[in-house]
């Protein structure tokens, strides 16, 4: 809605609210004069309008105008205006969404996960509890585009994903940083603990047998594990000790943990 809109309504509700206690008024002071008797009233003052049922009939007009303006104007515009702030604020929670979401695999995207670290990072380090980080990264997964195509790379890809929320913790952050790369934010874990979630989450992966047509597909994945142990207060330093520990994991053999 425009700010033109927006200052019409501000002024027209005032006055409906105006126009309906006038109504109210009247309908109190027609009330009163309904116990005279027009014809006995005729006859005595030839017709002639006293001041007091001159003002009953400028409060019907009044009346009139005022259920009119209200029915008419007033009712259709706060209407209006109540549906489009709904639908203004549905399309701002949808854009919300959309700016926060991996539109693949429905999961936090890149955007979301560096603010949540951040934040976490610096909450965690604040009052000296424990932040683990893990990064992991599909092995293997550009032969899997290149022998079987793209459409089912993003198959195992919304699969892994589908399987990662499913294990995670409901506090734990879970998003997708691009391509075959992921990451879970882990809360009130230190290394040992991490490690053993890291391979939770390994396992899970190796289990994979993902069908398509006539073809099975058994990803693995290589994990590398950080925490904010040792005072760690940058979260791009906590990412880049996990993507370390990532490396080398590949480079130890692949499908493995490393921290």
């Amino acid at each position: 809605m425009s700010k033109r809109g927006i200052h019409f309504e501000g002024i027209i509700a005032p006055l409906n609210t105006l126009l309906l206690l006038a109504a109210l008024a009247l309908a109190s002071f027609s009330l009163y004069t309904s116990i005279y008797n027009w014809e006995a009233f005729t006859l005595k003052t030839g017709g002639m309008l006293s001041y007091g049922e001159k003002l009953q009939f400028y409060l019907a007009g009044l009346l009139l105008a005022a259920v009119t303006f209200s029915v008419l104007i007033v009712t259709p515009v706060m209407r209006r205006s109540t549906k489009e702030r709904t639908q203004m604020d549905k399309r701002a929670q949808t854009f919300k969404t959309q700016a926060n979401t991996d539109p693949l695999t429905g999961m936090h995207n890149r955007r979301y996960f560096e603010r949540a670290l951040a934040g976490y990072l610096k909450e965690f380090n604040a009052v000296e509890a424990t932040l683990g980080l893990l990064i992991l990264d599909l092995d293997h997964f550009k032969s899997i585009n290149d022998n079987y195509g793209h459409d089912v790379g993003d198959i195992v890809l919304k699969e892994v994903a589908l399987r990662m929320r499913a294990i995670s913790r409901d506090h734990d952050i879970v998003a997708r940083l691009g391509g075959e790369e992921f990451a879970v934010i882990t809360p009130y874990a230190n290394r040992e603990q991490l490690l053993g979630v890291a391979e939770r989450y390994r396992n899970m992966v190796e289990a994979l047998a993902i069908r398509h047509g006539n073809i099975i597909i058994r990803p693995t994945v290589s994990i590398g594990v950080a925490t904010n142990e040792g005072e760690v207060d940058k979260a791009e330093d906590l990412f880049k000790s996990a993507d370390q520990k990532l490396y080398q994991a590949k480079n130890s053999g692949r499908n493995r943990v490393a921290a």
